[in-house]
């Protein structure tokens, strides 16, 4: 039997916080338990830092003469993210991927893989005061919250190496470390969940949102420069097993994830399955927890979520802070949704007259667009979009993917981002994406997909030419005084087109 090193989440301060887990484990033939304790309360450690520092221990534990390779590591909510970002640490560190000390397997319960809707909450006074009140600590762990925030810098790029590594050509990872998945689907019997909209939402354990768990996910990289603009999409080449269960929340000791008090409690069932499960059985596995979790979802509408993630960036990779992001039903758009054009084409004015009447062309394509984000309302769900407020440029929807597909799944939807620079002189071109046909391709029930939009900068208002002529003295250039340029008889003609 493989031994089993449990790693807890965030704000845990007592190995309490384990639960029975370890008594279950050996009662079921694990004999070596490894119990971490780390501090995630401190506001100026990173995850980086605990995963850093998970190595030191786990080095001394190695030095014992434990072998990490044939050992299970099973992590709770944070706990995830800690134990995932060591085994990358650990793999980049090797002579080569296949040399490296990684574990047999990963089992995450609840694991914050994609974030919290809770940290930005954790982060504010109310945070700082039930830390106080419950752990009579003045501190929260900031850095580890602003890790654990959606979109964040931290969760984005802990995914992207992830999937690279789980996809490698030569070692992947997937043929080194069996990982699985587990998650609830409910916001517990605690009257204090339903205090705060990030604590009951729908999807929702009341801290991790059941696509957030999900090992299973997806990166979408827009593309502005492709005519038409185009989305292509990266997913894990090896889906991991995993299984939503019913009735679960985050934490407690009566629904939490954590809560086992004998082995027939079906989560510590489900990650006796997960220890238990060979290499040959792995897929065979993927399949059969998709099976069940396809019927879960029968009956169970309001639970079925997708969370969609916007990173908007300029071509220099600079984070863009103010945009608009629209989700339209191409159903209500007649003809394709890239040739609707929002702002008026009219000729500039040297003055600021009235705005000319609207056409009866400009009414029906603003009327075809009202109607258009009107149809997809349903399908987000309330709170988005989310704006992280460290990671500029980075937006959460949280979409109810039944509502999403719509009636036999045949919804179809482009996206518009527009943005707004602070310049009068820069400008964003609005751009509009058309998916694929298969929409169900791009966005997948319960899992979270990553989308990378980059939006390019139109500096051509910035500069202007001119060529000098005698004419052009000292006197008449001292007299060219822009803002706005002006406009003289050496202007350098601009480029047919331009």
């Amino acid at each position: 039997m493989p031994s089993v090193v449990l790693v807890h989440g965030y704000s845990e301060t007592s190995l309490a916080a384990y639960q029975h887990f370890p008594e279950l484990l050996n009662q079921s033939g694990y004999d070596a338990v490894v119990l971490s304790a780390f501090d995630s309360l401190d506001d100026f450690v990173t995850i980086d830092d605990l995963a850093l520092a998970f190595e030191m221990r786990v080095a001394d534990l190695e030095a014992t003469g434990f072998d990490v390779t044939t050992a299970a590591f099973v992590c709770h909510s944070t706990g995830a993210l800690v134990t995932r970002r060591w085994i990358l640490n650990r793999r980049d560190a090797a002579a080569t991927p296949s040399a490296a000390a990684l574990p047999g397997r990963l089992i995450t319960m609840a694991g914050a893989n994609h974030g919290s809707s809770l940290a930005e909450i954790g982060k504010t006074p109310i945070g700082y005061l039930q830390k106080l009140l419950s752990k009579h600590v003045l501190a929260v762990g900031k850095q580890v919250l602003t890790d654990l925030d959606y979109g964040s810098d931290f969760l984005w790029s802990l995914n992207d190496e992830w999937m690279d590594a789980w996809n490698d050509a030569t070692y992947p990872l997937a043929s080194q470390v069996l990982a699985f998945s587990l998650g609830g689907d409910f916001i517990g019997n605690d009257a204090a969940m339903k205090l705060f909209w990030a604590t009951s939402e729908d999807g929702s354990d009341n801290t991790v949102r059941i696509s957030g768990a999900n090992l299973n996910y997806a990166f979408l990289e827009a593309d502005p420069d492709a005519d038409p603009p185009t989305i292509c999409k990266r997913v894990l080449a090896r889906p991991v097993p995993h299984k939503i269960l019913k009735g679960y929340s985050h934490f407690d000791t009566d629904t939490g994830i954590l809560h086992a008090t004998d082995v027939t409690d079906a989560a510590f069932a489900a990650l006796l399955t997960a220890l238990q499960t060979t290499a040959a059985d792995y897929d065979a596995l993927a399949q059969t927890w998709a099976t069940e979790n396809a019927a879960w979802a029968v009956g169970n509408d309001q639970n079925v979520d997708s969370t969609v993630v916007f990173s908007l960036r300029d071509q220099v990779g600079r984070p863009i802070g103010d945009c608009m992001i629209a989700f339209w039903d191409e159903a209500d758009i007649p003809g394709d949704p890239r040739d609707v054009t929002l702002a008026p084409t009219r000729p500039a004015a040297a003055s600021c007259p009235p705005p000319a009447a609207e056409t009866p062309e400009e009414r029906a394509t603003r009327e075809a667009v009202v109607n258009a984000s009107l149809s997809v309302s349903p399908a987000i769900i309330s709170n988005s979009p989310i704006h992280n407020d460290v990671a500029v440029g980075s937006y959460s929807f949280y979409l109810n993917y039944p509502n999403w597909i719509g009636p036999g799944g045949t919804n179809q939807h482009a996206v518009y981002i527009e943005a707004v620079s602070d310049s009068q002189y820069i400008e964003y071109k609005p751009t509009i994406y058309r998916p694929s046909v298969d929409v169900n391709r791009l966005i997948q029930p319960n899992q979270f997909t990553y989308v990378s939009v980059t939006l390019n900068r139109d500096p051509d208002n910035e500069y202007a030419l001119y060529t000098w002529a005698p004419a052009l003295d000292p006197t008449a250039r001292a007299a060219a005084v822009w803002r706005p340029f002006p406009t003289l008889p050496y202007d350098v003609p601009r480029r047919p087109g331009t």
